[in-house]
């Protein structure tokens, strides 16, 4: 099935709907939700569910889906079976979502939510499909950098009051590691700023995908998430940096204090 979905031939129109998942993909789990002749895999980072001549869904390694034809309610289903599947908790105040429409036209065009191409071509479509899914992808990494840099506010906050709203070592630590944790997965697990194979070998579709995510504001977006993960680590390491200053000043205070107790007691 390397052509375009049959009902909607006709019409020239697709419907895509994209979302994301707050976790990565293992294909080897989508075998039990999908029969053998339903899966095509398409590379290393993305797999292909034909799900009959009119529908097929994207799923891409990094944690995205986009469906086309597909009805919403039976995508809502197979997002629940993955999601269960790769025990990925649901996000219900905060849902990543994006509907699209695909276009069969004259020209290439790109509009609010919308995307015109000459004709159905298997990597012009994967190329879409990519880019829809990345966007899907940073919309939950900036998700995630904006509530540690909350969190990063908080424990300034605490911080400067002391006693017994310091934060501790081990809470200052933990905070650290999610947000390098975040800046990992941004930097290698999505692969955002990373062109698909396909795009190099056609000049039209190269300069598509580069509309798109000009059109995504994918650059500037990675750029953002990297200032506020690099933010949140650099107010984290200075936190630490006090704490263990405030800590070191304490124990050469009970290490003064012994001291004069032992002096004490010789000369008493």
């Amino acid at each position: 099935m390397n052509g375009a979905p049959n009902r909607k031939k006709q019409s020239n129109q697709f419907r895509l709907y994209a979302r994301g998942l707050p976790g990565k993909l293992v294909f080897t789990k989508l075998r039990s939700l999908f029969q053998h002749s339903e899966l095509r895999l398409s590379s290393a980072d993305v797999v292909i569910i034909e799900k009959s001549s009119e529908a097929r869904i994207y799923c891409f390694k990094f944690g995205s889906l986009v469906f086309i034809n597909v009805p919403y309610e039976e995508s809502q289903q197979i997002i629940n079976k993955i999601r269960k599947t790769h025990g990925l908790e649901p996000s219900p105040d905060h849902i990543v979502e994006d509907d699209f429409i695909l276009l069969i036209g004259k020209e290439v065009k790109i509009d609010f939510n919308s995307v015109t191409i000459p004709k159905w071509d298997e990597d012009w479509v994967l190329g879409i499909c990519e880019v829809l899914a990345k966007s899907n992808a940073l919309e939950i990494a900036e998700y995630k950098s904006e509530g540690l840099l909350r969190e990063s506010e908080s424990l300034t906050r605490r911080l400067k009051k002391g006693g017994w709203f310091r934060p501790s070592r081990n809470e200052l630590l933990d905070f650290l590691n999610r947000a390098l944790l975040v800046r990992h997965s941004l930097l290698t697990q999505l692969a955002i700023l990373d062109q698909p194979e396909q795009v190099w070998e056609d000049e039209q579709l190269y300069q598509l995908y580069t509309k798109m995510i000009e059109h995504f504001e994918i650059h500037s977006r990675v750029e953002n998430i990297e200032k506020m993960l690099q933010l949140c680590a650099e107010v984290s390491e200075f936190q630490l940096e006090l704490f263990n200053a405030m800590r070191s000043e304490i124990l050469e205070l009970i290490i003064i204090i012994l001291i004069m107790v032992e002096i004490i007691q010789l000369l008493i």
